[in-house]
């Protein structure tokens, strides 16, 4: 088991459009990714441009929200989980 899993990730962005600003299509920016990190291991993510490797950090770390797919911190899914905030300004 690693340290990060992150199993069938999908980040899709609605496209709206017409006279109601329904959802017309979608973008897949990113669709069915499989990863494990593993503690002590330095990792790169490389691609072409617009393949997703931005938005796949983006998800993995909570800035982006996975439409599906499962991201496992230590063996606990954190899939959208927003993080609670104390303090004055929280």
């Amino acid at each position: 088991m690693g340290f990060i899993e992150v199993k069938d990730l999908k980040v899709h962005y609605p496209i709206r459009g017409g006279f109601f600003n329904t959802v017309q299509d979608n973008v897949l920016a990113v669709d069915g990714v499989d990863l494990e990190i593993e503690s002590g291991k330095t990792y790169g993510l490389v691609g072409e441009s617009g393949s997703g490797k931005t938005t796949i950090g983006r998800a993995i770390i909570g800035l982006e929200k996975a439409t599906a797919g499962q991201i496992l911190y230590e063996g606990t899914d954190v899939t959208n989980k927003a993080r609670k905030r104390s303090g004055k300004y929280g």
